[in-house]
């Protein structure tokens, strides 16, 4: 799921990244604001805002489909090897995992029971996990 995320995040971040270009370069700016301009005055008109005529969009929507496109026609087992996990996540899971069943392999159970808690082969037990432990 992660790799996953992080190609739709790439996606994204790509195609803004050349709405910003547009943004940057003085002269397309310039027509992007009368575009906006025009825009708003079509809004005013009509008493409602649709952004039928927003410069940004067709822009953003391109940059989405041409970095989408290829991704379209891949097979199952296409999709299978860019989605699974890589090496370094998989080393990742196994560590944290380790980790988790060591802590809790390593925990003293909780009990509420005095008598369990005072008898001398739970106190031995406990013993053992506190020297383990250390």
């Amino acid at each position: 799921m992660a790799n996953l995320k992080d190609l739709i995040g790439e996606i994204g971040d790509k195609s803004f990244e050349k709405v910003e270009a547009q943004l940057a370069d003085p002269t397309r700016r310039a027509a992007i604001d009368e575009q906006f301009f025009q825009s708003a005055l079509s809004g005013l008109r009509k008493g409602v805002m649709e952004y039928e005529n927003d410069p940004l969009l067709p822009i953003l929507q391109s940059e989405v489909q041409a970095r989408t496109s290829a991704y379209a026609s891949l097979s199952a087992d296409e999709e299978q090897k860019l989605l699974m996990l890589n090496d370094s996540q998989k080393l990742a899971i196994v560590s944290v995992d380790k980790a988790t069943k060591d802590q809790y392999l390593a925990a003293v159970p909780k009990l509420t029971n005095a008598a369990i808690k005072s008898h001398d082969k739970f106190k031995a037990f406990e013993a053992s996990i506190s020297t383990v432990q250390h």
